[in-house]
């Protein structure tokens, strides 16, 4: 309501000349509206389970009241602003368009008129019920009641043995609180335990605290709850009674004020060793004066203290972010909690939904026990329908209402205008990955955000998203592990509270159901749909006039979406949307009330110029479509302040310099727009500039340099040269010099792209705020490295030389104070105190360098990193013998294997022998014309249950496991001595390669055929976390670390989507942050499987096709099957329909020409057109030798594990074992289980 009152005002100033009656209603409104807002605030505070129901329905009214005047408001300024616009034109057309819009403006008078007089009739009547039902006093009532028992004291007294999941995180801190075997340090340690609600921290903060007590190594002890809204005073009455109940056992009596209470705290804890947990601290003002309370006496004292705001956890000291449950522990308490701890399991037929329901949860004990305490009063048949209907909020239940109350608890501490944003999450589907810069333009466009204290619009969005993240009520996903937070995740019990908050105040409709219908007793304002399928329904239609935020997600046949039935439509959301017929758009132009239009992953084939009319437009986000040209129109759009082009998306000459409010540019394929890196230069309200380069000659490159120097606000700068061509670096020069950066540059990011020194700009005086830098120089000093180490707040480093330097890194002065994660070709050691807090450190060692430092080979000081979790150590290993590689790998080995961390660690060689034994007859059979160069090969499938047929196939169920052998067996089948890499600068993409491997099947594919479920068809619903850490990881390494040449897309959907047409997985991840030099392939017949098999969302043949290619895929596999009947060979799927979908315009030429590019230059690095001279003489004689046999058997040695030989009865000896007796289930099996099949057991 708070943009009603500014708009209001607006309507008031002369240039509208309104009605003398008019002006008199909008005054009436505007001193009644600041009352009924300050008593609607009032009612936010109460819960809504605390409200009278016709407070409820008062509060409803308010806010349907606000939405009708606001939709006015916004009309009339729109007809008024159009008819002005269009009235500017010259001669006769522009006398007869000004006598038109004289007529309308007169007509929109007169309707404003008629509607405020209505308004103000229903405002007089809303606030005389507000009178009437004394809304005011309900917040005062709310604030005098007498607390409710807070539900989460029961977990002070669970009994030991019910606990479950805590012995690791409870012995880990209480390691961090001693100092080592029962020895304390006598200074005082603070350590506070942070997550979100429900996660178990005052379960795990009273575990420690009963340890320790336990342990009897304190003088005194207290637990105390402090909760959202505390009473100081009381609180410190409880600590005191709780250290010494004799002494203070009359405490609560005593008339005492919060200084004579901290007082007598200082006083008694003086000279005494105490332990004192404090749980659920939410201000930092608050944990200031407990602080004050507690003194430090050199005694050995020990504060555990727990809180869900990350802020709090900062200020109060070292921090320890409590887990989620791991997936074990999580199916122990829930057997538990429904079985009791007899040990009773569900029977197999319950397993699997017991999984599906488990990974609902996310590992929170507080989400577990509440399903775990529905289902336990249910039977056992009923277990899947509450999977399907699943919600925290359904059942009347204590677990469930301890449950709701908890997150409200958060909820309702939120300002106002956080709570909005938090609601407005609904819209999107469950487990969908939040892009931040799409969901801060989105705040913007529906009008949560307002600039204040100095900040822009996005800026202030961004201060929003990191106050939800500081509550922990969403999840940042940190993509690749780069260090950028690229977007978010709602944990599906928060979503489940917001959606139901959401419900009750008609804040978003949300159709995620086929049997989901639009309620009619309410008005739809916001209205998101999820995974259906849109019929015509002219009631649907009519109901469409107020909404004013349409989102859809995965939906298909999206020429039934009713456009022209939106009067007042702000947001206008299309993601993964399949349209069956016209892909124009075309009444776009009509909704004059737009402000973002987002067409991501649609198969929209042009924008109407009508796109010009849209004067109050601020966000068009057209990435992932098949746009080849923005037309001229959109240069209009003064109002746009964000731009998001597709990657063959043409901008005509003029159009980006038109756009001087542009404050967010994505710009892919800019030398296919030269003028608009010219035209960049005007831009000087940009913000956020993200541009890529295919080809970048020398007059781009200057260009972008001097128009980048005419942008002084820029706060994030990404340029990226992703070029085909043959090896070059984009070298820009000194001329970066000339550019003076906005103080709060906070990335800046040149990929594939050189300077010839670290810039002077770079340095903790100009961009004190910089956290993320990616870079390569041609050479870099000491003196460059001091520089960096100064960045206060510098998080993650990416930072290339081409000439390479050693670097002892020093610890103490506060340097590299903040870094998390460092990528680096140079060698480092480390101090004592150097890098406090990296976590992920990548470099190179190289092996003699090493060697002769000293008389032996000394370590690199890892032991100094007391946060290391991932070391990836690339060793060069030039000229140095096999026992000097392995000695230097030991040494190394041993220091990362001795960290208290145990970090992962992922060690390279290169320059090595190599067992090339595989890629050497491959070269051979190809010379012999007896095979090819290109093979499909290794599977790196995680094995998640061993009955899959093909786990065979792969090394088994660790991700890292895999990921290692997927390095390996590329690089075997690929590398080519000497060209292991490419040198700094130089291309990746015309590295030669001996032959090309394929990593595969991705993503998240391990059954063939379980249940019904077959590979063709299943959907894998995988969270986030489990999609980065187990499916994808080992394709990352296989991609990032093993340089493989090809990647297969599996079958399978991933959470709705197949993964051969998801440009999230393909384009996105494996392309874009991984930065696959290569071409992606399907599994053979993947494409046509979309059609056939999942008909995800009723595609055809040419639109699967166009979606997959569109998505990334480069080739579909398929022509070399055979037809069953004649035994021809058939057509690939992709050749039989790609023609139809480029004439139906649902396919772009452009998007063919990057396939075949993508295959071209593989085919250009394995020498097929040119050959590799070094391979031309293998032959016959290079197949099976005696070297080669040796190696084979070697390896099969190794790779076998005899877990047992009683008697050494292995290996059996055919003199004296005459038969082999079989037994078990499965010696009458099917063929296929004792042959070997894919589907396996």
């Amino acid at each position: 309501m708070g943009s009603l009152l500014g708009k209001l005002r607006e309507l008031l100033k002369e240039e509208y000349n309104l009605q003398r009656s008019v002006k008199k209603d909008i005054k009436f409104l505007s001193r009644e509206l600041p009352m009924m807002h300050a008593a609607l605030r009032m009612v936010g505070e109460v819960p809504l389970d605390q409200l009278d129901d016709q407070v409820k329905i008062w509060a409803r009214e308010v806010c349907e009241l606000s939405y009708d005047m606001e939709d006015i408001a916004d009309t009339f300024k729109v007809h008024i602003e159009q008819g002005s616009e269009q009235a500017d034109l010259g001669c006769s057309e522009g006398f007869i368009r000004k006598m038109v819009n004289l007529f309308k403006k007169g007509r929109s008078r007169h309707q404003i008129a008629n509607e405020i007089k209505d308004i103000k009739d229903r405002v007089k009547e809303v606030a005389q019920r507000r009178d009437r039902y004394k809304v005011e006093s309900i917040f005062a009532c709310y604030t005098q009641a007498t607390a409710t028992i807070d539900p989460r004291l029961t977990a002070l007294f669970k009994k030991v043995t019910e606990l479950v999941g805590i012995n690791g995180a409870r012995d880990m801190l209480i390691r961090r609180l001693s100092k080592g075997a029962g020895a304390f340090e006598e200074k005082l340690k603070i350590v506070s335990i942070v997550g979100v609600g429900g996660l178990g921290k005052t379960t795990l903060a009273k575990a420690v605290y009963d340890m320790l007590v336990l342990g009897e190594q304190f003088d005194c002890c207290a637990f105390a709850p402090l909760g959202r809204n505390p009473d100081m005073k009381r609180f410190f009455k409880d600590i005191l009674l709780e250290l010494d109940k004799h002494k203070y056992m009359h405490i609560t009596a005593v008339t005492l004020d919060e200084r004579q209470l901290i007082n007598e705290l200082l006083e008694f804890l003086d000279k005494k060793r105490y332990l004192i947990v404090i749980d659920d601290i939410w201000e930092t003002s608050t944990w200031d004066l407990i602080k004050s309370a507690l003194p430090d006496s050199n005694c050995g004292s020990r504060i555990i203290t727990t809180t869900r705001i990350s802020k709090v956890a900062e200020k109060v000291g070292d921090i320890y972010n409590i887990q989620p449950l791991s997936d074990d522990n999580a199916e122990k308490l829930f057997y538990n909690r429904i079985f009791g701890f007899d040990g009773k399991y569900p029977s197999n037929q319950l397993t699997e939904v017991s999984k599906k329901i488990l990974k609902k949860c996310g590992g929170i004990p507080l989400s577990i026990i509440t399903i775990a305490s529905l289902l336990a009063s249910k039977p056992n048949n009923e277990w899947s329908k509450v999977y399907d209907s699943i919600g925290f909020g359904q059942e009347d239940n204590k677990d469930v209402r301890n449950t709701r109350k908890i997150l409200s608890f958060s909820y309702y501490d939120l300002p106002i205008q956080l709570r909005t944003c938090l609601l407005h999450l609904t819209i999107f589907p469950e487990d969908y990955w939040i892009e931040k810069y799409q969901l801060i333009w989105r705040w913007i466009a529906e009008g949560f955000v307002h600039e204040e204290k100095g900040l822009v619009l996005f800026e202030q969005g961004e201060r929003f998203l990191d106050e939800l993240i500081n509550r922990s009520l969403i999840q940042p996903t940190d993509h690749c592990r780069s260090g950028i937070i690229e977007g978010y995740r709602v944990h599906d019990m928060v979503l489940d509270l917001i959606r139901s908050l959401s419900s009750e105040d008609n804040f978003c409709t949300v159709l995620d159901k086929e049997q989901d219908m639009l309620s009619q007793s309410n008005n739809v304002r916001r209205l998101a749909i999820h995974k259906r399928i849109l019929e015509h329904n002219p009631e649907m239609n009519v109901r469409m006039a107020q909404v004013r935020s349409f989102n859809a997600y995965m939906c298909g046949h999206m020429d039934c979406m009713p456009l022209w039935s939106f009067k007042v439509v702000r947001v206008l959301v299309l993601d993964l949307c399949n349209f069956t017929g016209s892909t124009h758009l075309e009444p776009i132009g009509k909704l004059l009330h737009l402000k973002y239009l987002g067409l991501v992953n649609t198969t929209i084939a042009e924008l109407s110029k009508e796109v010009g009319n849209l004067t109050f437009l601020q966000t068009l986000d057209i990435w992932l479509t098949c746009i080849e040209e923005l037309p001229s129109a959109i240069g209009k759009l003064k109002r746009l302040i964000c731009l998001r082009a597709d990657s063959n998306t043409r901008v005509a000459a003029g159009v980006i310099g038109s756009l001087t409010s542009l404050q967010q540019l994505r710009l892919h394929s800019a030398d296919k727009s030269p003028s608009a890196v010219v035209e960049l230069g005007k831009l000087v309200e940009l913000r956020v500039l993200e541009i890529h380069f295919y080809k970048m000659d020398q007059n781009s490159r200057r260009s972008l340099v001097e128009s980048v120097c005419n942008l002084r606000n820029i706060q994030v700068l990404e340029v990226h040269y992703d070029h085909f061509g043959p090896a070059e670096w984009a070298y820009l020069g000194s001329s970066w010099e000339g550019w003076v950066p906005h103080p709060r540059l906070g990335q800046f990011l040149l990929r594939a792209i050189s300077l010839p020194r670290l810039p002077l700009w770079i340095n903790s005086s100009h961009v004190a705020h910089l956290s993320y830098l990616q870079l390569g120089v041609g050479f870099i000093d000491v003196q460059d490295l001091q520089t960096l180490r100064r960045l206060p707040a510098l998080r993650y480093l990416y930072i290339s030389s081409r000439i390479p330097l050693s670097y002892v890194v020093a610890g103490g002065d506060g340097l590299f104070r903040n870094l998390r994660h460092c990528t680096t070709n140079l060698e480092f050691m480390f101090q004592q105190g150097a890098m406090p807090m990296l976590e992920h450190l990548e470099f190179r060692v190289n092996v003699l360098g090493h060697l002769g430092r000293r008389e032996g080979p000394a370590g690199l000081g890892l032991g100094h990193l007391p946060f290391l979790e991932v070391v990836i150590l690339y060793l060069q290993c030039s000229n140095a013998s096999v026992v000097e590689v392995a000695e230097v790998e030991a040494v190394l080995r041993s220091e990362v294997h001795v960290h208290p961390n145990h970090p992962t660690l992922n060690l390279e060689k290169y320059h090595c022998q190599g067992q090339q034994a595989v890629s050497t007859e491959a070269r051979a059979m190809y010379n012999m014309g007896k095979g090819g160069l290109t093979y499909w090969s290794p599977n790196i499938n995680v094995v998640r249950d061993p009955r899959w047929g093909r786990a065979l196939e792969t090394p088994g169920e660790d991700p890292y496991v895999v990921g290692r052998y997927a390095v390996n067996f590329v690089r075997g089948m690929q590398d080519i001595p000497g060209h292991e890499a490419v040198a700094a600068g130089g291309d990746p993409n015309t590295r030669p390669l001996k032959t090309s491997a394929c990593c595969k099947h991705y993503a998240a594919y391990d059954l063939d055929d379980w249940h019904n479920h077959t590979r063709f068809e299943f959907d894998a619903r995988v969270d986030e976390r489990d999609m980065v850490e187990t499916f994808q990881r080992p394709f990352e390494m296989c991609v990032r670390d093993g340089d493989v040449s090809s990647v297969m897309c599996s079958y399978n959907r991933v959470n709705g989507i197949p993964a051969c047409a998801d440009a999230r997985l393909l384009s996105q991840t494996i392309r874009r942050d991984w930065g696959l030099h290569g071409y992606i392939v399907s599994d053979c017949d993947a494409v046509r499987v979309m059609t056939d098999n999942a008909t995800w969302l009723g595609y055809t043949g040419a639109e699967a096709s166009a979606a997959a290619l569109k998505a990334g895929l480069d080739l579909d596999c398929g022509e070399s099957w055979k037809n069953e009947t004649d035994g021809h060979p058939l057509m690939d799927f992709l050749t039989t329909y790609g023609m139809e979908a480029v004439n139906k315009g649902k396919m772009r030429e452009s998007d063919i020409d990057n396939a075949l590019t993508n295959q071209y230059m593989t085919l250009m690095r394995l020498g097929y057109f040119d050959d590799i001279a070094q391979y031309s003489s293998l032959g016959r004689q290079d197949i099976c030798t005696d070297q080669h046999k040796t190696l084979a058997l070697d390896g099969a040695r190794q790779g076998i594990v005899l877990l047992k030989n009683d008697n050494k009865l292995l290996p059996l000896d055919a003199n004296k074992v005459g038969f082999v007796n079989v037994r078990g289930p499965h010696v009458q099996a099917p063929e296929k289980i004792m042959d070997g099949d894919y589907t396996g057991t």
